[in-house]
């Protein structure tokens, strides 16, 4: 086990490119990953010729890949794992999460989480064997990709002059007066946390948000005042609402803005949602927790729907996650047999920075 190098890419990619359907996202993150300065990509490589029916790995080739990012001082996230299948079902993924809980203690991190769907039980049993288990999950609250693209091509079927979205009462300066100002009075972003603080639908995602793209944290009063600063944050005039919608620079799976929190009245959340994805020239990524999320209640999700905010997909994302406790889990005798067949060809230390809010 070691740090990626840009001359593994090749290697990496041999095995890292058709994930789903033909489709997967590392080509275009490997450079941007490799730069990174919140985080590392670690490698397995073959520690001896392996033999398999496609063929003999040379020593030394990598076998499997996985990234750790530090999203804040005590919060770890994992993301991009992937093993060659040639080398599935030889204990190569636990020797990769052994060596990433390594890597993730050394950061200083006191948790550490990922994000896989729900259907992917191989993940979920691996995560298991260190205890790490599902603490929410997440679903998607958009336009489905088709409709889209159907959208912009303007094929879409919408009488003349209509709108798939309910007019903004604010009028065309709505995105603007709806922005919090960075400098607003301390007092004043300390009610709006507490609406935040205490709204059924952040408990039910575990007081968890996504950050940034893919990636979810706990949101805390400290944090949510940097957003404030950050000109993140946009309310609704009666201050029932907000919705978090950063700016953060650097590469994400989807390269469209992402809403990281939404929180307060549902109906008058409806109408910030649509003021930014107008903004954002009609593409907003959004997800809310899973199930039934109090915000959409009382028929409030009818016209999400209507808006074109409506759950779309028929399986949730799972955010997995573990103190880091000391504790490995139920499987650990398993663990410490894989574990003591794993060489560190360069030691686990603390390297990464977590990227500032706004930046």
């Amino acid at each position: 086990m070691r740090r990626a190098r840009a001359e593994d890419k090749a290697a990496i990619l041999a095995f890292a490119t058709r994930t789903w359907d033909g489709w997967d996202y590392i080509p275009e993150a490997w450079d941007a990953w490799l730069a990174a300065a919140d985080g590392t990509m670690l490698v397995v490589v073959a520690g001896e010729p392996v033999a398999t029916p496609e063929g003999t790995i040379a020593a030394g080739q990598p076998i499997a890949l996985s990234r750790l990012a530090l999203l804040a001082k005590d919060h770890a996230w994992l993301e991009g794992i992937r093993v060659d299948p040639r080398v599935r079902g030889r204990g190569v993924a636990t020797a990769l999460q052994v060596a990433e809980l390594a890597w993730v203690r050394a950061q200083g991190a006191s948790w550490v989480r990922y994000a896989t769907g729900e259907e992917n039980e191989g993940s979920h049993r691996l995560g298991a064997r260190h205890g790490i288990r599902v603490l929410c999950a997440w679903r998607w609250y958009a336009r489905r990709r088709d409709e889209e693209a159907a959208s912009e091509a303007g094929t879409a079927s919408v009488a003349e002059g209509a709108s798939d979205a309910p007019p903004d009462p604010s009028g065309p300066t709505a995105v603007d007066r709806h922005l919090l100002a960075p400098d607003t009075p301390g007092a004043a972003v300390d009610r709006l946390w507490r609406l935040i603080d205490t709204d059924p639908t952040f408990a039910l995602g575990q007081r968890l948000y996504e950050c940034r793209s893919w990636a979810f944290q706990p949101l805390t009063s400290e944090r949510f005042a940097a957003h404030v600063r950050a000109a993140e944050v946009h309310v609704s005039a009666d201050r029932g609402a907000v919705v978090i919608t950063p700016h953060r620079a650097g590469w994400n799976e989807d390269h469209r803005p992402h809403v990281a929190l939404v929180a307060g009245d549902g109906e008058a959340a409806l109408a910030l949602l649509v003021a930014r994805r107008d903004a954002f020239g009609g593409r907003l990524n959004l997800r809310l927790p899973w199930p039934d999320p109090p915000l959409l209640r009382d028929g409030i999700g009818e016209l999400w729907a209507a808006a074109g905010f409506g759950s779309w997909g028929t399986h949730s994302l799972h955010v997995l996650g573990r103190a880091l406790d000391g504790a490995e889990g139920e499987d650990s005798e398993g663990v410490q047999a894989v574990a003591e067949q794993l060489t560190f060809l360069e030691p686990p230390r603390r390297i990464a920075t977590p990227q500032a809010i706004g930046g």
